[in-house]
């Protein structure tokens, strides 16, 4: 399946693509994940290039583009890691290469979402248009890009690592919720 075909496979039809999912290796998912990947990271880069051009240049502002998706990628194999081991305490089935795919796959709609969002930061800054509608609709469109990335992690959870559903959507709210309580204490 070509990259498109797996976006629009993954977005439309998540329980079927994680059910026919017979990769062997990481390299398929890692391959698909880098250019998304790509776009998130020129994303966060846009929405904060007018701050960092007034101190620093555009070859160092380059510079630390490149290194944060570099280490981006590091930092994405250890939240694998680390999740698969949550996977395991919990039962689950598959390895780490599972894992990965999920991981890399679920992550579809947050990194599309942030890709068109740059394609927007990008054009309303050539324009001049650039204003808080955008900006606010932006920050609504990560979050439901957010919302539907778990809920694939769930359903890709469930089928590749054969743990039940409705144990692996309490896998997923105890983090959640008590993330969401941390981060909460310190705005409120």
């Amino acid at each position: 399946m070509d990259f498109l075909g797996k976006i629009s496979e993954i977005l439309r039809h998540p329980s079927r693509f994680f059910h026919r999912l017979n990769e062997g290796s990481i390299l398929p998912a890692f391959y698909y994940f880098l250019p998304l990947f790509l776009g998130y990271v020129a994303c966060q880069y846009a929405q904060r290039y007018d701050s960092l051009s007034g101190m620093m240049s555009f070859s160092v502002i380059s510079g630390f583009f490149v290194i944060s998706y570099l280490l981006g990628i590091g930092f994405f194999f250890l939240g694998v890691g680390i999740l698969h081991l949550w996977i395991k305490i919990w039962g689950g089935k598959g390895n780490y290469a599972k894992t990965f795919q999920i991981s890399a796959y679920a992550e579809t709609p947050t990194y599309l979402i942030y890709t068109l969002i740059f394609i927007g930061y990008l054009i309303g800054y050539l324009t001049g248009e650039f204003g808080l509608f955008y900006r606010y609709l932006g920050y609504t469109l990560m979050f439901i890009g957010a919302v539907y990335s778990l809920i694939l992690l769930m359903i890709g959870t469930a089928h590749m690592h054969k743990i039940s559903r409705a144990k692996t959507i309490l896998m997923y709210a105890i983090p959640f919720t008590l993330i969401l309580a941390w981060v909460l204490t310190f705005y409120f």
